[in-house]
């Protein structure tokens, strides 16, 4: 999340990692609810496009993450 821009940033860590609500985090980045609502889905896919870029998602047959794999071309350090 931190090698994403800012303004994708803090309203993923408010609500993804800290576990507050959409409203609560408008009105702690003074933004309305839209817009965070906005920035957390963009800043979403941003996150899924950079894991999907250095490793290979691996999921059970419902869809659930089990694991994952560094992909062997990806010149990523962040996996381990």
């Amino acid at each position: 999340i931190r090698a994403l821009p800012e303004n994708y940033q803090q309203p993923l860590m408010l609500s993804e990692i800290e576990g507050k609500k959409y409203k609560q985090v408008a009105a702690d980045l003074d933004l309305t609810l839209p817009a965070v609502k906005s920035r957390i889905l963009r800043g979403r896919k941003l996150l899924y496009g950079s894991i999907l870029s250095c490793c290979q998602i691996n999921r059970d047959i419902a869809g659930k993450v089990i694991g994952y794999e560094k992909n062997s071309r990806s010149s990523c350090s962040g996996c381990s």
